[in-house]
């Protein structure tokens, strides 16, 4: 089956060589733990791809020039030049789903940011027919949708409801031990790669950001 590859050959291997097209990712992070750059470094391995996909990082949080500048800080190759950035209105309705998918096909990528900046105002259940609509949508032209999400910014029953309604559930975080903090990355779900979460483990893996590399994988562990 063709993969999408994440940019680290390590959490390819556990992922049975990439992530399935179609998949919705909730991917969930700390300040600075790694999610952005995850998401970034996926895009950066799509647009190197030999079949060409697309990459589409769609922002209701930021301006186009600072996600540019962020993806010209943590690459160097010009990669700036090849994700195209996007910038949508806070609460954008289900109905602009089809808009913001449009032209894209099976195996292109898009990271949406983020879940709290979707929703209205004082409703943090807005933002979930959204999810929905672009779950099922990406599914159906085989896109790899990334929703990012910071912990805490919305009530933990959507952040629940979210969760359940992605393929799969990425966390990033902060974690102390020896001489220094550690970024972790722990995958809680993942339909449909099975293996990678047997039985009653959860894989966990060591994160480093690298300039001119972006997300990198430097020890694999596995916990109860």
């Amino acid at each position: 089956m063709e993969r999408v590859q994440t940019g680290s050959r390590v959490l390819d291997a556990a992922l049975a060589g990439g992530i399935t097209p179609g998949t919705s990712l909730l991917v969930s992070g700390e300040e600075g733990a790694g999610a952005t750059e995850f998401a970034l470094t996926l895009l950066h391995a799509a647009s190197l791809a030999k079949e060409g996909h697309k990459a589409m990082f769609a922002s209701a949080l930021r301006s186009a020039a600072r996600v540019r500048a962020e993806v010209a800080a943590l690459f160097e190759d010009g990669a700036e030049a090849k994700i195209e950035v996007r910038v949508l209105r806070s609460a954008i309705a289900p109905d602009d789903v089809a808009e913001l998918l449009a032209g894209l096909q099976k195996g292109d990528v898009l990271v949406v940011e983020s879940a709290d900046s979707l929703a209205k105002p004082g409703d943090g259940w807005s933002v979930m027919p959204l999810w929905h609509e672009l779950a099922d949508a990406a599914h159906a032209q085989g896109v790899v949708l990334l929703l990012l999400h910071a912990p805490g910014t919305l009530p933990a029953p959507v952040e629940a409801h979210l969760a359940e309604g992605a393929d799969g559930v990425l966390r990033f975080s902060w974690q102390d031990g020896g001489p220094a903090r550690r970024r972790i990355l722990v995958i809680s779900k993942l339909r449909g790669l099975a293996p990678v979460l047997g039985g009653d483990h959860v894989p966990l893996f060591e994160v480093a950001l690298e300039p001119g590399l972006g997300y990198t994988i430097s020890m694999e562990n596995s916990v109860v």
